[in-house]
């Protein structure tokens, strides 16, 4: 009886679209325990053309955007989002992604699957200035781009140190 009155009453998502998924049809309503009410189940198909089961709220609620497809995608598509993102010349998006494939510029992480590194921008002008590791990325966007708020923060540091070593 509720697998019909949630099949009804889910009925209108059928043919949505959220991301690269679009919903076919409910499947099951899935339940936790005797207590929880559970959660709809169905059936999409991605944009690849793979058909998966999702929860709808998962998908209705912004959390999953494709079958995983998404992050599968080749160097070709991952530098032409880059040239499209920085406005980037042929020549810089190879140049980029080089890069990427090194350290980062201000403290020499090396990049690992857990340390990605990031593409550093300008935020006035879009210019990229450069590939930072996530740490030193959000150093910088926190000071707000700001050398002046950083040397102040490295003088404090500094002084701070000095105490603490006498």
């Amino acid at each position: 009886m509720t697998q019909i009155r949630a099949r009804n009453l889910y009925q209108h998502v059928a043919g949505s679209k959220w991301g690269y998924l679009t919903a076919l049809h409910f499947v099951r309503q899935q339940t936790r325990s005797s207590s929880d009410k559970g959660v709809h189940v169905w059936l999409f198909r991605c944009d690849c053309g793979a058909e998966v089961e999702y929860p709808i709220y998962k998908v209705a609620g912004n959390r999953l955007h494709s079958c995983g497809c998404k992050g599968k995608r080749g160097d070709r598509e991952r530098l032409r989002d880059l040239q499209r993102a920085y406005g980037l010349t042929d020549d810089g998006v190879i140049e980029i992604d080089r890069r990427l494939h090194g350290s980062c510029e201000i403290c020499g992480e090396k990049c690992t699957q857990s340390a990605r590194l990031s593409i550093d921008h300008c935020h006035r002008t879009g210019a990229v200035r450069g590939v930072l590791c996530q740490r030193c990325n959000r150093i910088l966007g926190m000071a707000k781009d700001s050398p002046n708020m950083l040397r102040l923060a490295a003088e404090y540091l500094e002084h701070f140190n000095a105490a603490t070593d006498t």
